[in-house]
């Protein structure tokens, strides 16, 4: 493993950040760990052999899976998942219990634009539309608002020990001639859990490419926390580089990546000229990775890399950002979530429905 200096000095000028944040990232950037394309493990690059311990479907109809994400397990086992207009919640042995969802404004409602963490026994709600912020029992019950004025560009990330941790968008302020390539902080919040401070840490930066009335991302804006609440995993674009955010120290800590064989990026006729009419360059490769799922001390990396019979490719790195496996899941699987051997795996039927399975890996 070598380490090679990799701060850039990003578009400053194209993002209004105060001259003291700034020292500070100059001083928090660290070096890079260069990773092998290959990893240590002797059988990486294997498909999972899986054995299912149960599903869950709706074919009961007493709930129904549309585009299930978010799930959650909380400190008993219970199971919640996200969907339209939904927040499900499970046993631990996959039997439905009911839906938590409310639709409205009153005390205990959400729009169907929220996002959901738990905290210990209780389950904290961000209405993003109305910037409400709420807690409530493991039923769903309304246990009482947090009062605070949160702001536009908003999103919740998770609940630690003595904390709620967002990250907000700073987007600058646009003038003539502005058009092209521009770095957007995404500053990492720390908010008390009775609303009252907020602690601005340090952002990710985040690539959009301006034009005359609007813009388009570049690449993906990845970022969760460790199982543990100490650390913000992040990755923000479209090359290979996982930046690490530690929560307690209030600065950056790791930035690791791998030897990637990028993956070219088709384009339609129709995207082409899309493209063509709003002046936007083509992104020649594919963003490189997809999604990052924490397991205990180790972070899985979803990348672009798939194969139609094994599915996607996930790599596996340790705590000090090491290169250790690399995994197929098999195809025609979406992984939610991974706790030691176990994973929650969603795969959808024939009948473009879908299913929620857990799994036990065995090799």
């Amino acid at each position: 493993m070598r380490f090679t200096n990799s701060f850039v000095r990003r578009g400053i000028c194209a993002v209004a950040v105060s001259a003291v944040f700034l020292l500070n990232s100059l001083l928090s950037a660290q070096d890079v760990i260069e990773n092998p394309a290959k990893p240590a493990s002797a059988n990486a690059g294997r498909l999972l052999k899986l054995q299912e311990i149960w599903r869950v479907t709706d074919e009961s109809g007493t709930f129904y899976f549309k585009y299930p994400y978010r799930l959650r397990i909380a400190p008993e086992g219970s199971i919640f998942l996200q969907d339209a207009e939904e927040l499900l919640k499970f046993s631990a042995d996959g039997k439905f219990i009911r839906n938590l969802f409310k639709k409205g404004a009153g005390p205990g409602e959400m729009s169907a634009q929220f996002q959901y963490q738990i905290d210990g026994r209780e389950l904290v709600i961000y209405d993003v539309s109305s910037r409400r912020l709420w807690r409530a029992n493991g039923d769903g019950n309304f246990m009482g608002d947090i009062s605070l004025k949160l702001q536009i560009n908003r999103q919740f990330i998770g609940a630690r020990r003595s904390d709620l941790v967002f990250y907000r968008v700073d987007a600058p302020a646009r003038a003539a001639g502005t058009e092209g390539f521009t770095d957007i902080p995404h500053m990492i919040v720390l908010m008390s859990k009775d609303g009252k401070t907020e602690t601005d840490l340090q952002p990710f930066f985040f690539r959009r490419y301006l034009v005359a009335g609007g813009g388009m991302n570049w690449g993906n804006a990845i970022k969760t926390m460790s199982e543990d609440g100490r650390f913000v995993f992040g990755f923000h674009g479209r090359d290979y580089l996982i930046e690490v955010l530690d929560l307690d120290q209030k600065k950056f800590v790791r930035r690791f990546r791998r030897e990637y064989p990028r993956i070219p990026n088709p384009e339609t006729k129709e995207e082409r000229e899309w493209r063509e009419s709003v002046k936007i360059p083509k992104a020649k490769y594919k963003t490189d990775i997809i999604s990052l799922v924490p397991n205990g001390p180790h972070i899985w990396v979803e990348t672009s890399t798939e194969d139609p019979d094994k599915g996607g490719l996930w790599d596996v790195f340790d705590a000090e950002g090491r290169y250790i496996d690399c995994f197929y899941l098999g195809a025609g699987r979406r992984l939610l979530k991974a706790t030691g051997d176990i994973v929650f795996v969603l795969e959808q039927n024939k009948d473009e429905t879908y299913r929620l399975v857990k799994y036990k890996i065995e090799n």
